[in-house]
């Protein structure tokens, strides 16, 4: 039972393509993931029973990924102040924190998400926003950075518009949870 047999893969930037006899695409295919096991060095895993990293620090990698139900309103009002459609912050992250000036940003767009329902926060609100709280800003892409792979940004100069992303979602919850709680 020789047939015509044909597979064709892609993984990652590789490709394999093979078509004829079952048993010898079978053995090319099997030559193929061989050599990309080779090519591609082994990802670190973790231990099954490892224990979770709850640090708080400026590590991104310390936050665990697991969802968990969002803060509860009672507190999203303790630490959010509202006046109209513009939020700030009653309450600002830990001193020690490098990326404070930041991670007051994440918490805010997290707030006109959370509080305002509002995906996209606009520049000037965030700006001003950060202001009222306390913090003082003049450019707000120049201290946000640290955090680029929470959010994303669309638009330019005034019309720029911040939204955070689902990691940005977890992170900023996360941390309403460990600073405010």
């Amino acid at each position: 039972m020789d047939g015509s047999y044909k597979i064709q893969v892609k993984i990652g930037d590789s490709e394999f393509l093979a078509e004829g006899g079952e048993e010898t695409v079978k053995a090319a295919f099997k030559q193929f993931l061989e050599a990309i096991k080779s090519a591609v060095p082994a990802r670190p895993t973790a231990a099954p029973d490892a224990p979770k990293n709850e640090s708080s620090g400026d590590d991104k990698t310390s936050l665990p990924m697991e969802r968990a139900e969002p803060p509860d309103r009672a507190l999203l009002e303790q630490i959010f102040s509202k006046e109209g459609d513009l939020l700030s912050l009653r309450l600002l992250p830990p001193p020690d924190r490098k990326s404070r000036q930041a991670d007051a940003a994440i918490l805010l767009m997290y707030g006109y998400r959370a509080l305002l329902q509002l995906q996209e926060v606009p520049v000037t609100k965030l700006t001003e926003g950060l202001r009222r709280s306390g913090i003082s800003v003049t450019r707000l892409d120049r201290f946000i950075g640290v955090h680029t792979s929470l959010f994303m940004k669309g638009g330019t100069r005034i019309g720029g518009r911040y939204t955070l992303n689902n990691q940005g979602v977890r992170t900023a919850e996360t941390w309403l949870r460990s600073w405010f709680h």
